[in-house]
């Protein structure tokens, strides 16, 4: 069997994510959408018209890490319905990565460091989908 493996954590923004995520694996080995969402001067400054961009070169990273071999990747994005996780489950068995889902809820009542609007957690919320 193989050690490659994929982590594919999901959430609302706020649950803690990232947080997690920086458990798991080094912070060069997770692929994070926000990560793109920074600044020239190092801060985070979301931007919903880059979002689709942030994306793409999310799954950019993550493409170089299995190609790379890397041991363990961690995708840490909302990934609430099967359609955003889809690509990355295909690549990641298509190179032999074994593929494990997180969900990391907000129990602990944090706030979003994103400013995300309660209207638009909500939505996140419903369309939160169990099963791939």
């Amino acid at each position: 069997m193989s050690d490659l493996e994929v982590v594919i954590l999901r959430g609302v923004p706020g649950s803690g994510k990232s947080t997690f995520a920086r458990k798991l694996a080094p912070r060069e080995h997770i692929c994070e959408a926000d990560e793109f969402m920074v600044n020239k001067d190092g801060e985070y400054d979301f931007n919903p018209k880059r979002l689709g961009y942030c994306h793409d070169q999310c799954f950019e990273k993550f493409k170089r890490l299995l190609v790379l071999g890397t041991l363990t990747v961690v995708v840490s994005n909302t990934n609430t319905t099967n359609k955003e996780m889809k690509p990355f489950v295909k690549l990641s068995e298509a190179m032999g990565y074994k593929v494990t889902f997180l969900i990391v809820e907000n129990r602990h009542g944090n706030k979003s460091v994103h400013d995300v609007p309660d209207d638009k957690l909500q939505i996140m919320r419903d369309r939160f989908q169990i099963s791939l």
